[in-house]
């Protein structure tokens, strides 16, 4: 029996079981799968065997569409005869959504684009681009805009987890629903955390924005503080904790990827940051690939050396694991630094960019 087997979400693979009858053994035996998450299905689930010759048989291993992209380590279990053995392999599940395959290259820029618009960004060689659903925090960009970057991927940077003062569902937050706001963000004068989960967010911020992004001719949002869940106040929402927030984000990127998907299936959903979160059940199906901030170097020019690094570092692995892209993007200004985050988000098989941390310019791309 193969050790490894792929298979897609809500398609089937094979396993070629082969068993050979000892001590005169005649009768039936039973197979199932250990360790199988809910989704994931073993045909037939019993043999004959009959005799000494050996018996072949091709099983079948059904994926659900529900179940998580990643890797599964499976046992195959035969019992028969009051004898039972196990076989290991490990079954991977990849993505169904269509993948963001040919992207090595990627520009990040929030501020700072010229009068002209986007000819600047649509002249570089990057494969794709993240900048704001808006020209200026109020304004979004149009179809007419989005053509200056010459047919490249474009995502729409937006805020799920947060609300900044210069955005214009700002005022209408503050008049429909000023209890959405929580906590300031650290170190961003302006923002506040928000209830996300909140039925109103979604309907006055979160479904427009996304309409506007869909409307622009944008192929994908990149979605912030998608880590809103680490940073709320406990004390500003009785009843929750840590787990059940995270459960609430998770539960909001499928909403949301759910609402593109169904207007348009090849639309991408990216998170930022809160790479952890693919632990959880359906956050890897709802998404297609994962920003990520900081990874190898700290705005400026600080080496990413503590335990917390290397922990996002594993969860980015794993997610890129599960077939999903890994954008990087850090924070340098010395050349050294510069080429060395290159140079490691390529040996991760990632895809690099470093840039200023106010994100106003367009740097150099990696090589």
């Amino acid at each position: 029996m193969p050790t490894s087997l792929t298979v897609q979400q809500g398609q089937q693979g094979t396993l070629t079981l082969t068993l050979t009858p000892q001590g005169g053994f005649d009768g039936q035996v039973t197979l199932s799968l250990v360790g199988a998450p809910t989704g994931v299905s073993l045909s037939p689930d019993s043999l004959q065997v009959t005799g000494a010759n050996p018996v072949i048989q091709n099983l079948a291993v059904s994926v659900a569409p529900s179940v998580d992209p990643g890797s599964y380590p499976l046992s195959l279990r035969v019992q028969g005869g009051g004898i039972a053995k196990a076989a290991s392999f490990r079954l991977s599940v990849v993505s169904s959504s269509p993948s963001p395959s040919g992207v090595r290259t990627w520009v990040y820029q929030l501020t700072g684009y010229p009068p002209s618009g986007l000819a600047q960004l649509g002249s570089t060689a990057a494969d794709l681009v993240v900048i704001d659903l808006t020209k200026d925090g109020r304004v979004p960009w149009s179809p007419q805009d989005l053509q200056a970057l010459r047919g490249k991927r474009a995502l729409a940077y937006l805020e799920v987890g947060g609300m900044e003062n210069y955005r214009a569902e700002y005022l209408l937050v503050q008049q429909q629903a000023s209890d959405l706001l929580l906590n300031t963000v650290p170190g961003w004068p302006g923002e506040w955390y928000v209830k996300y989960w909140d039925e109103r967010w979604w309907d006055l911020v979160v479904a427009p924005r996304l309409d506007k992004a869909l409307a622009a001719g944008f192929q994908g949002v990149y979605l912030d503080l998608v880590d809103a869940y680490e940073g709320i106040s406990l004390s500003l929402v009785p009843g929750e904790t840590r787990d059940t927030l995270a459960q609430r984000m998770v539960a909001l990127l499928q909403r949301i990827s759910a609402y593109v998907k169904a207007r348009r299936p090849d639309f991408w959903v990216f998170p930022q940051n809160a790479p952890e979160l693919r632990a959880w059940p359906g956050y890897l199906a709802a998404v297609d690939g994962v920003g990520l901030e900081e990874l190898f170097f700290y705005a400026t020019d600080r080496a990413c050396t503590d335990p917390g690094c290397a922990v996002r570092l594993r969860h980015a692995r794993a997610i890129r694991e599960a077939g999903k892209l890994v954008l990087t993007v850090d924070y340098a200004l010395d050349p050294r630094n510069v080429r060395t985050a290159c140079q490691k988000a390529r040996e991760e098989g990632f895809v690099p960019y470093v840039t200023v941390v106010e994100l106003d310019r367009i740097s150099p791309l990696c090589p």
